[in-house]
């Protein structure tokens, strides 16, 4: 599976964010300078959570992932949705 981070407001990459696929297994790295993450994931039904310092959580839920395609899952985080504790992440723009 791979994806990126990037503001929901701008549209900037988001570097440093913790992504982390739960699933049969837990898998968590780290969104590299260009916002853009790699994780090997087990096949099946798994939520993908994204946490970064000064903005709320940001979450995935129910993303099938197949053997012969893993996918990729990607985020526009913002912190302007703070009624709760956690948000889904919000359609990432393209330019």
């Amino acid at each position: 599976m791979d994806g990126r981070v990037v503001s929901f407001e701008t549209g900037e990459p988001i570097p440093h964010v913790e992504v982390c696929v739960f699933g049969s297994d837990t898998t968590c790295v780290r969104s590299d300078a260009a916002g853009r993450y790699r994780a090997r994931v087990t096949p099946g039904t798994v939520t993908v959570r994204f946490r970064t310092p000064g903005l709320p959580l940001a979450l995935v839920r129910n993303i099938e992932i197949a053997a012969t395609a893993p996918g990729s899952v990607s985020c526009a985080m913002t912190g302007r949705i703070g009624l709760s504790e956690e948000t889904s992440c919000l359609p990432v723009r393209t330019q």
